[in-house]
């Protein structure tokens, strides 16, 4: 999952949801490097790391992590009734990420329809309380927006964010579309008033409203009335008697253009609520309502916490004295009144994921881990997955652990689908989850930097050559045979699903023509069919097509089990030379990666580079990148090649200005600059390797190279160093050290003492070493340590720079007292700088 960007090798790591997204059109030189990430959110471990000459560089994507990336927010129902007229979100959180915050979240969300808006609810998950990681947040649907007409819906939005802080909803919003339903026939009338044939009055509870502590459920107020005869009245009032186990949280007019709801409650000792409807219009019904039948009210009730323990312990049948309600309407003169019983359930929903089947490239089982919550009547969140049982509608397609503990490919998949259902079992509840399964389109694309390899001319490397049998293993030589050119592989992908009615193909990336860079995944799948002519080398977390003698081969992708072959292209090696048209060279100080979002495209990212190309304080680094340019108009980088196979030699104009410093065996040249001097060239020459080239022969390629050195003004305080170690690049800051508190000096210096003394009663023999030891070590050390620490005073002080050597001489290394004088002249310097340092303040 890698890209290439003006020499830099761009790859995300590790890549568990990222991808490179590479055009094949566009090739390895796209001035326009995009990284694709699943949700828009980089798993923790995630970074995008550039490989520039062996060299790397790392962009962390901590900058673009968001808060939300760290919470896993999953809406309980799309669809709201007035059963249940509330919208709970569950939220988690991701710990690994969390953690990684290192501080708590809020989580904000509301309703919006048109220009309203409900009370925000908030919830906070801490990394650093196990109790917090998980929330539920319930939001009341006012009932005025729920549409009252049989079959008719309502959109509202659900707005929701994630921050630092709580409090009002921030930028980064995500919108859900929630619909309200209009009351369903699966309620149960009582009726509480009927006088035939001039009214009916009503009231509508939800057939499987709970009686779990804290649960919530709906009573609707129906009332039918024909006008015809003389009856007048301008308002009824009715009277609830609660038991104590009951609450009426609001009353609401299902149309307040016609009717005013008030509600007073009663003191003890006679605890009651009484409700007031009065139509807007003191005239008589007869002369407004001919003919009204509808809904009057709402009525939001809630089951108080405290009969929880008590509830849990029994069964689902509850004793009818215990949850009866009474009612008394009025009109003017007549009453009536009704009791009413109550049935209870339970309920647990869960929402749809992705999954990228890499699997099936990787060999590598690809999960996702899983958690089961369940959300009970009274708005209360229990994970549930160690008592949940799971198992996939889909098996050729994906997996589901019967634990519950993830959802997973292992690669023998053969397709992939949406929303593939995985059926979750808790206790007597059965619920689903829907997962979209993403496949890699077949044939996947095998893509060579270049199809046909020719040989180079006048590039000699050295190969084995075998004598005849009868010499057997010991009878072989070298021999020389002219170099051919090599390719990156690179395995591209695109993933998709179809649709089963339609037969249309959805891409993961959004276009089938941009593909997704899996090379990392099929590292060891890759392979070509006639090794003797090219065979496949991994180098660095990339692929490399190198050719040994002409002919033809296909590199094919191919997976172990089953024997299937994925994808392949073909690969031509041919005699026909091609020269090195030209040799580039380029300085590289150092080099930075930045990272921004795509506008109105929440999975992409772009990656830019910026190389720094001048040389801006004394003693820095450089390394100078070789690209080799060819008569077919092909391009390969030096380091890209093995380094048995060349010699690179460099040259400054000024060594004063700039030394150089060669690689082992001359496969790299560093340049160090030492003072602000101006065209300054570095000759630069490429040669075959030693045993297949003449003394006097000409380079493969030569170049002048202009150093850029232009140095601050302003006195640098702290300066960044780039030291390699093994292809790798480690940065340091360097610090003004701490000086030194005299009296430790002044012990020290009498220790000092007492040791020269034991030193030189030694005797003759260790004088010798002493002295060449001290001359060719610690000499040197001791005038460095001179200059970098003269605290920007001006003197005369010759100074070192050490460059690379093959090996050290023999009189230093035989040196026994080396080490010990070295320690003991180090303290002597400290102390001599340090008493210099007072003098001079």
């Amino acid at each position: 999952m890698k890209s290439i960007f003006i020499g830099i090798y761009l790859s995300v790591i590790s890549d568990v949801n990222a991808f490179v997204l590479f055009s094949p059109q566009h090739g390895t030189n796209y001035n326009r490097t995009t990284i694709f990430l699943q949700d828009g959110c980089p798993s923790r471990s995630s970074s995008i790391v550039g490989i520039e000459s062996g060299r790397r560089h790392v962009l962390s994507l901590d900058g673009i992590r968001r808060p939300d990336c760290a919470v896993m927010i999953k809406i309980a129902s799309t669809v709201i009734s007035l059963e249940r007229p509330f919208v709970d979100l569950v939220a988690v959180a991701d710990i690994s990420i969390l953690s990684h915050v290192r501080q708590p979240l809020c989580i904000t969300a509301q309703l919006a329809l048109s220009t309203s808006v409900t009370v925000p609810v908030s919830c906070t998950l801490s990394p650093f309380d196990s109790a917090r990681q998980s929330c539920l947040l319930r939001i009341i649907v006012p009932y005025s927006w729920f549409p009252l007409s049989n079959g008719h819906k309502q959109i509202v939005t659900l707005l929701h964010s994630t921050d630092k802080e709580c409090g009002a909803l921030h930028a980064e919003l995500h919108h859900t579309k929630i619909t309200l339903l209009s009351p369903s026939s699966n309620y149960r009338s009582f009726d509480l008033d009927k006088q035939f044939p001039t009214l009916h009055l009503q009231l509508f509870s939800p057939t499987n409203f709970t009686l779990t502590a804290s649960s919530l459920t709906t009573l609707l107020l129906h009332f039918d009335y024909d006008g015809s005869n003389e009856t007048r009245f301008t308002a009824m009032q009715i009277r609830i008697w609660l038991n104590s186990y009951l609450k009426l949280l609001s009353v609401t007019s299902a149309n307040p253009k016609l009717w005013t709801i008030q509600v007073e409650s009663a003191s003890h000792p006679d605890t009651h609520i009484t409700i007031t409807c009065q139509h807007h219009s003191f005239s008589s019904l007869d002369d407004h309502l001919e003919r009204f039948n509808g809904y009057i009210m709402m009525m939001l009730i809630k089951v108080k916490s405290s009969i929880g323990t008590k509830f849990e312990a029994q069964s689902n049948t509850v004793d009818n004295d215990l949850v009866r309600v009474h009612w008394e309407v009025q009109y003017f003169t007549s009453e009536n009144s009704t009791d009413m019983l109550f049935s209870l359930t339970d309920q647990k929903d869960i929402q749809g994921e992705n999954l990228v089947n890499t699997a099936v490239l990787s060999g590598k089982q690809a999960a996702v881990p899983m958690r089961i919550f369940s959300v009970t009547e009274g708005g209360n969140l229990n994970d549930v997955t160690s008592s949940s049982y799971c198992l996939s509608a889909e098996s050729r397609v994906l997996k589901a652990s019967p634990t519950c503990s993830s959802i997973y490919v292992d690669g023998s998949e053969l397709r992939g689908m949406s929303k593939v259902k995985v059926h979750v079992h808790f206790e007597t509840l059965i619920s689903s989850i829907e997962v979209t399964v993403w496949y890699p389109r077949l044939p996947i694309t095998v893509w060579l930097s270049d199809p046909v390899l020719n040989a180079i001319k006048d590039w000699q490397i050295a190969v084995w050559k075998w004598l005849p049998s009868r010499r057997r293993r010991e009878a072989r030589q070298f021999g020389c045979i002219n170099k051919y050119q090599q390719a990156e592989v690179r395995i591209l992908a695109s993933y998709y699903v179809g649709d089963k009615e339609t037969g249309e193909r959805i891409y993961l990336s959004g276009n089938r023509d941009i593909l997704f860079d899996v090379t990392s995944l099929t590292m060891n799948h890759v392979h070509s069919s006639n090794i003797g002519v090219a065979v496949v080398l991994p180098r660095q977390d990339r692929i490399f097509v190198v050719a040994h003698r002409p002919g033809s081969a296909r590199i094919t992708v191919r997976s172990n089990t089953p024997s299937i072959d994925y994808g392949s292209a073909p690969i031509v090696v041919t005699e026909d030379a091609v020269s090195v048209r030209r040799l580039a060279v380029e300085g590289v100080v150092d080099i930075a990666l930045d990272i921004e979002r795509i506008p109105r495209r929440a999975h992409e990212y772009v990656v830019s580079t910026f190389i720094q190309n001048t040389l801006t304080h004394k003693y820095q680094h450089a390394t100078l990148v070789c690209r080799l340019y060819f008569s077919d108009e092909q391009m390969l980088e030096l380091t890209d090649i093995p380094s048995e196979q060349y010699v690179l030699r460099g040259w400054s104009s000024d060594e004063q200005a700039i030394a150089l410093n060669h690689g082992p065996d001359g496969h790299n040249i560093e340049l160090i600059v030492l003072q602000n001097v101006k065209n300054v060239l570095i000759s630069v020459s490429l040669h075959s390797p030693a045993q297949c080239r003449e003394p006097d022969s000409r380079a493969i390629g030569q170049i002048d190279y202009p150093v850029q050195i232009e140095f601050n003004e302003r006195k640098l305080i702290s300066t960044s160093s780039i030291v390699n170690y093994n292809s790798s690049t480690t940065m340091e800051s360097s610090t003004s050290s701490s000086s030194w508190n005299s009296e430790v000096l002044l012990g020290l210096i009498i220790l000092l003492a007492a040791i020269i003394g034991i030193v030189h009663a030694i005797g003759s023999r260790a004088r010798q070493p002493f002295s060449e030891g001290y001359e060719k070590l610690v000499l040197p050390i001791l005038t460095r340590l001179s200059s970098s620490s003269s605290c920007g005073k001006d003197e005369n002080s010759q100074e070192w720079i050490w460059l690379s050597k093959a090996q050290i001489d023999s009189v230093s290394i035989n040196s026994r007292f080396v080490p010990f004088i070295f320690f003991i002249l180090i303290l002597i310097q400290s102390y001599l700088f340090y008493k210099e340092k007072i003098e001079w303040m």
